[in-house]
């Protein structure tokens, strides 16, 4: 697989992780249990995405494969830390429901935002992949 190819493969797998994880509240204790089951399965799915791009790209010193390397294990970072904070919301619901429901919300408009960009970053990655060398 070329470079532009496995960027895209990892890209793709990305927003589509990232597109998947979400928390719906409120919730009944049962269906808690299963979205963070969820956000658990999509965590360990993207320290598996992260491995393999680390065992792809390791000891690349060049330009633009640096730096988009560099991008894309600071975006899988930040998605599993989105990952993380509804994890956390949905543990805090039954404690306080309002609060959890407010932050929510603040949490799935950046959740939105790294999604644009995640698009944004594909379509600039790959543009600079075919310039030619």
């Amino acid at each position: 697989m070329s470079d532009p190819e496995a960027f895209r493969y990892f890209l793709k797998q990305l927003r589509d992780t990232n597109a998947s994880i979400c928390l719906q509240l409120p919730a009944s204790p049962n269906d808690l249990r299963r979205q963070t089951q969820q956000l658990h399965d999509a965590q360990q799915h993207l320290e598996g995405l992260k491995n393999e791009v680390l065992k792809r790209f390791r000891g690349r010193n060049q330009g633009l494969q640096q730096a988009s390397y560099q991008t894309l294990l600071r975006l899988i970072h930040h998605t599993h830390r989105q990952t993380e904070t509804y994890k956390m919301l949905a543990a805090e619901f039954p404690i306080d429901p309002q609060g959890s429901l407010a932050c929510l919300e603040v949490v799935q408009r950046r959740n939105q935002r790294l999604l644009t960009h995640l698009q944004k970053l594909e379509v600039k990655l790959l543009v600079g992949y075919q310039r030619p060398a």
